[in-house]
């Protein structure tokens, strides 16, 4: 079973394979997982720690932009 249908079947209240896995931590704390686990990159952590979940920004979270008329301060 691979990521998305993990997640998909957990969101359907369906049994995964295993418990979707997210993972977030500040800057520092992945390079130096990176550093001790020899890894290249953020994406070969995440793929390293089994991670089943990838953020749409840098604060994990999907923030729109805002579309409208200039707002007064």
């Amino acid at each position: 079973m691979n990521s998305r249908q993990r997640v998909l079947k957990s969101f359907h209240h369906q049994t995964p394979d295993r418990v979707p896995l997210d993972y977030c931590a500040v800057p520092e704390m992945d390079q130096l997982l990176m550093r001790e686990l020899g890894l290249p990159d953020r994406a070969a952590l995440l793929e390293r720690l089994h991670v089943d979940f990838r953020h749409l920004d840098k604060w994990g979270t999907m923030i729109p932009r805002y579309v409208g008329p200039e707002l007064l301060e």
